[in-house]
């Protein structure tokens, strides 16, 4: 203060006009503060609605959801048709109530197994079954087995099983292993995803080739908690490390493989029977991609009765010869010139005329065509699929695709020699599987309408190979 007292009149003026500005300065900044956090309030203020306005809305739909989910909670069941075939008194009942027996024994199973291990759910809860399979697999074995007598049945069996409950499908993928397969695994995914599916039941415990793809969710929570295995009667090992729970249908699949049934011949056997060759007329079409090759299956064949005589049938049968055992009677020896040139492996045999030779097989033996003939006994072998590198491309080919043994596909090929090739003795296909000169040969063959007439494949006298030419695609 002392000093502020001897300050002169300006000094003193000088110092309240700083302490006003100061002050004014200070109010001014006061006063924005004031209003930025006004501002600021308001803001914060309708965020606090809309946040209590979107939690009420979050919680209402939450809740929403949650009753959804509850009244729809389902289980599903996903069955590999191929392996698991339903108790054998089902299909051996009529078609129309069976397959609805299936149905209702499998839906109570299930019905049973949820409420014995997961009582919290409702007893109503849905059940969706879906079976995949390649329709041709589990009709084959049935009729084998004798379990029933067409493969026509199955369908009525299934038409009943499906019509029966309405989330009950049956789908048939066609031929092809995987195709039911990849299928099955694809639904799995799908469903395992799916909140509102509590229980995957999976009947695929036939065939280790599912472990791969279970393995993936060994430690998942959420698919051990909703996977169940259904049992079969030839369980991989390799299913019990995959820490899933089984469940066993006893009273809904059969837990014994099928056994196929012999069926006896009743046919009587003569030696002229094994010597007759097919007609023209025999012939039935087939789908196939090829037009220059008849399109036939030696299965259709076998499978039609001679419409024409033979001339020579005696009417006795003794004093067979070793031909009679086979399922056709020895065929032309074609042998190879020592001067014969070109690849052996890869070319064409041809004679010294140009004329395509068919190079001499092996007969199948008896057993051997008895295999042969239970397999086509339903379905015939598709030639093109079995005895071609490229397969058969057909759409839709009624013929049978399935897998065979090597047996079985020389008594195939065997017997496709016996329906003659339209190109003739001019064929250089790679892969031409068709006859390209009679097998009985000139000589011994007394079908007087021969097919191998015509396409002149029938008087070829020359069967000795000169030369091996290159083939054709």
């Amino acid at each position: 203060m002392n000093g502020f007292e001897h300050m002169t009149f300006n000094d003193k003026v000088n110092l309240y006009r700083q302490f006003d500005e100061a002050r004014h300065a200070d109010l001014e900044n006061f006063a924005q503060e004031y209003h930025s956090m006004k501002l600021r309030l308001a803001e914060l203020e309708a965020d606090l609605d809309d946040e209590r306005k979107n939690r009420r809305s979050w919680r209402q739909q939450a809740e929403s959801l949650k009753q959804s989910v509850g009244r729809n909670r389902f289980a599903v069941v996903l069955i590999d048709g191929d392996g698991y075939h339903f108790c054998r008194s089902y299909y051996m009942n009529t078609s129309e109530s069976g397959g609805a027996q299936a149905a209702h024994a499998l839906y109570t199973d299930i019905q049973q197994y949820i409420r014995a291990n997961n009582p919290n759910l409702d007893s109503d809860i849905e059940v969706m079954v879906i079976l995949y399979f390649n329709k041709q697999v589990p009709a084959r074995a049935l009729v084998d087995a004798d379990v029933i007598q067409r493969m026509s049945q199955l369908d009525e069996f299934f038409w009943s099983f499906t019509s029966s409950r309405s989330l009950f499908q049956v789908v048939d993928c066609g031929p092809g292993k995987e195709r039911a397969d990849s299928k099955l695994r694809d639904t799995y995914r799908f469903y395992l995803n799916n909140a509102q599916c509590e229980h995957i039941f999976l009947a695929c415990c036939h065939d280790n080739g599912y472990v791969a793809e279970l393995d993936k969710y060994r430690h998942d929570p959420a698919a051990t908690d909703k996977t169940v295995l259904i049992r079969h009667g030839n369980t991989a090992n390799q299913f019990y490390n995959l820490n899933l729970p089984f469940a066993r249908f006893n009273s809904t699949f059969e837990m014994e493989p099928l056994q196929a049934i012999r069926r006896i011949d009743t046919t009587p056997t003569y030696m002229p029977s094994t010597r007759r060759i097919p007609s023209a007329d025999d012939s039935a079409s087939q789908n196939s991609n090829d037009a220059n090759t008849p399109a036939t299956t030696w299965s259709t064949i076998t499978a039609s009765a001679s419409r024409l005589p033979d001339r020579t049938r005696p009417t006795t049968t003794t004093n067979l010869s070793a031909s009679a055992e086979t399922f056709e009677p020895t065929q032309t020896t074609t042998r190879i010139s020592s001067t014969a040139t070109g690849d052996p492996k890869s070319g064409i045999p041809v004679n010294r005329t140009g004329q395509r030779i068919d190079r001499t097989s092996r007969a199948p033996t008896k057993p051997e065509i008895d295999r042969f003939q239970d397999r086509i006994a339903d379905q015939k072998l598709c030639n093109t699929h079995h005895l071609t590198s490229t397969g058969c491309f057909a759409y839709k080919c009624n013929y049978d695709h399935d897998p065979i043994d090597a047996a079985m596909k020389h008594t195939l090929k065997y017997k496709a020699r016996s329906i003659p090739c339209t190109v003739g003795s001019k064929c250089r296909k790679a892969e031409c599987f068709y006859g390209h000169q009679c097998p009985w040969g000139m000589e011994r063959c007394t079908n007087g309408k021969c097919p191998f007439y015509k396409n002149d494949l029938h008087d070829i006298q020359d069967l000795e190979i000169a030369k091996f030419v290159p083939a054709v695609a």
